[in-house]
């Protein structure tokens, strides 16, 4: 069940456009607004869960499963030294995973580098597509 004032709902349901890489019925995967590197991924169920621990365990399945498709994915096209993999939901109370390419070796600190544009999001998002 969606909950209405929730952005990733909104995603989810398609009522706010997003760059998706990956989709199904279960899961959607986007380019994060503000990047921490190029392919800094977000992986969402589409069902509503505050946290990864309100899902049920087909969904978190399912979660778990693209997040990994689509890391494996980031790894080959982009080649970093890893592709870190992180759930922390501070900002968006939606359960959600953060697949980021770690070229510098350092760990998964999110910072990010700024805004991208729709047409920006839009390219990489098309590069992973192409990659899966």
């Amino acid at each position: 069940m969606a909950d209405e004032n929730c952005i990733f709902c909104k995603i989810a349901n398609g009522e706010i456009p997003s760059a998706t890489v990956y989709e199904d019925e279960h899961v959607k995967a986007f380019i994060e607004m503000r990047p921490a590197s190029e392919g800094h991924t977000l992986v969402i169920p589409k069902v509503h869960g505050e946290t990864i621990y309100d899902l049920d365990a087909d969904v978190y399945g399912k979660l778990m499963a693209a997040a990994k498709q689509i890391g494996a994915t980031l790894q080959k096209l982009y080649q970093p030294r890893r592709v870190g993999l992180v759930v922390y939901g501070f900002h968006v109370a939606h359960a959600h995973i953060h697949l980021v390419p770690l070229h510098d070796g350092s760990e998964v600190g999110l910072n990010h580098q700024g805004e991208l544009s729709e047409k920006e999001r839009e390219t990489v998002a098309a590069k992973i597509r192409s990659a899966l």
